[in-house]
């Protein structure tokens, strides 16, 4: 780990640049690449150049880079050109000896360039995002490069919050770029980054599902939400009862297995379905002591058979003692159902018909909230 004493921030200083550097709403509009999580194979290779360096002093070329390692050195155009032009401003500075002098003969045509081979390196923050302190080392990957100026050619945007990394890093990153490239590695290279990415994944997710028109037949299935109802807690806890409805001749099989596919979007009435919340529903009792891994594992046993020309109905439960956000709603409330499945049996014996995959949501029911129904016990 490279270090300087009485200039490496702690570990703290990084906590707050990812919360900086993180996705926001207001980054988020800037659009889906300036907010897209990089595997760490994807960071390596997106990385114009990578640096061990600290941060320095700023000004109006940016925050000043005082460069400690190059992990992955910049452009081959850049480089040269900012030494050819320092062997120029050397040459400058050391007029041509006089022809037959003994004194300065010995210069002629040895001018060395004294100057750092690698040009001056600045950042510039973009809008909404902060940098550490001055002084602070990091591990810098960087590729939005901007336009460079004549004392600082070198200058990049930080928009992104996997630009900048703890300095403990450093030395896994090192590695992995002496590695080749076909060698296997971690996902990410930091746990908040896979964090972000599952996120990222999730709110795609929300969006696509507000994206379906409710109550659209897909492939000969459609999904009806049938009855929903307040539980006799009148805690805002509800039930809802859903109906998968079959209009081909042949049986459909729907995913039922431990990682739901099942959920509700859930708004005020009169809000824009944009608003929703999508609650998707928990099965703690029986999943809270597994292990992910297993979870994960499909079986046949997994789907359930939606008959030719059938139906086949399914309760859903949400528990505001896992869903807290439930806990403070209050008024009417419209709820629309919905189903996703991505798993095609693929691999899998005996399935008792071909899965369909997609996305179902249903037409709206209304559900009051926050106030005791007449089934409330007294």
């Amino acid at each position: 780990m490279i270090s300087s004493p009485g200039s490496v921030r702690t570990l703290a200083a990084f906590g707050v640049l990812a919360l900086c550097l993180s996705l926001s709403p207001r980054a988020a509009e800037s659009g889906p690449a300036a907010d897209e999580i990089l595997t760490f194979s994807e960071l390596l290779a997106k990385a114009e150049t990578i640096f061990v360096a600290e941060l320095g002093d700023a000004d109006l070329a940016g925050v000043h880079l005082k460069v400690l390692d190059v992990l992955k050195a910049p452009p081959d155009e850049v480089t040269r050109d900012w030494r050819a032009q320092a062997i120029l401003r050397s040459e400058a500075e050391r007029p041509r000896p006089k022809e037959g002098d003994p004194k300065t003969k010995a210069l002629h045509g040895t001018t060395q360039v004294e100057s750092d081979p690698l040009p001056p390196v600045a950042v510039i923050a973009a809008e909404q995002r902060t940098l550490p302190a001055k002084g602070t080392q990091g591990v810098f990957f960087l590729w939005n490069r901007q336009k460079g100026t004549d004392a600082v050619p070198l200058r990049y945007r930080i928009e992104h919050p996997q630009n900048v990394y703890d300095i403990q890093y450093a030395a896994e990153v090192k590695l992995e770029l002496n590695r080749s490239r076909s060698a296997e590695r971690r996902a990410y290279l930091r746990p908040w980054d896979e964090q972000m990415a599952r996120k990222a994944t999730v709110k795609k997710a929300e969006i696509e599902l507000q994206k379906v028109e409710p109550g659209k037949i897909d492939r000969g299935l459609s999904l009806a939400a049938v009855r929903v109802r307040r539980s006799i807690r009148n805690d805002n806890t509800f039930d809802i009862t859903v109906r998968f409805e079959n209009g081909r001749g042949y049986p459909q099989a729907v995913y039922d297995g431990l990682i739901s596919g099942f959920g509700v979007l859930i708004r005020k009435k009169g809000a824009a379905r944009e608003d929703a919340v999508v609650l998707r529903v928990k099965e703690k009792n029986l999943t809270q002591e597994m292990d992910p891994a297993v979870l994960a594992v499909v079986d046949a046993t997994d789907f359930a058979v939606v008959a030719a020309s059938g139906t086949l109905s399914k309760e859903l439960h949400f528990d505001v003692r896992d869903h807290g956000i439930l806990k403070d709603l209050e008024g009417t409330y419209l709820v629309e159902a919905f189903y996703r499945n991505d798993h095609e049996g693929k691999g899998l014996e005996n399935l008792p018909a071909a899965p369909w995959t997609g996305v179902l949501v249903s037409t709206d029911l209304e559900l009051e909230l926050g106030r005791p129904t007449a089934a409330a016990a007294p």
